[in-house]
């Protein structure tokens, strides 16, 4: 037979006092969490955005590539406005395409303006990102000073029970002591 050892009774076990402020709490602990997941997508396009703008730019350096190819054969040796020039073996070397050359600019030109667009997206998204990372970080504040809150009110609470303890301890070994002085 085994005899179940005396343990404080659910009457008398100490209790968390609630904390009135849990509902505000748990607002701003779920507000935090849903700005750092609205944080981490707004990152992952940044990135994306970043992405094409380095591909504008790869492009960009492209086309600078084929027009300067499209200018070299331009290159005439003697000061006649000869579109065609002889290279030293005696072959005619190509003659500028105009209209190539034209379409290379041009292309030029909109790749330019695409990539102030792209570096305006991307700055607007750092910049986005820096405000939002700065409401993260106030509204993490506001989550510890209710969190501090929470634990000092828990704090005193344990306190104010350890106090009642101790006076009904007290209390019972009066109690007892009187009992014992009266069989006496």
């Amino acid at each position: 037979m085994t005899t179940a050892s005396p343990g404080p009774t659910p009457a008398s076990a100490p209790r968390a006092a609630p904390f009135r402020l849990q509902p505000v709490l748990d607002y701003r602990t779920n507000l935090v969490d849903r700005l750092r997941l609205e944080l981490a997508a707004l990152r992952r396009r940044q990135q994306a955005e970043a992405e094409r703008l380095a591909a504008l730019q790869a492009a960009e350096r492209q086309a600078l590539a084929a027009l300067r190819a499209q200018q070299a054969p331009a290159a005439v040796p003697d000061s006649t406005a000869s579109v065609r020039s002889e290279s030293s073996n005696g072959e005619e070397s190509s003659m500028l395409d105009l209209p190539q050359l034209m379409q290379l600019t041009e292309h030029l030109h909109l790749l330019e303006a695409r990539i102030a667009a792209q570096q305006e997206v991307v700055a607007r998204l750092a910049t986005e990102e820096a405000e939002l990372q700065q409401r993260i970080v106030a509204q993490s504040k506001d989550v510890k000073a209710l969190e501090k809150l929470r634990d000092r009110q828990q704090e005193e609470h344990a306190r104010a029970e350890a106090r009642l303890e101790r006076r009904e301890t007290s209390e019972l070994a009066i109690r007892q002591y009187q009992r014992l002085q009266a069989a006496l």
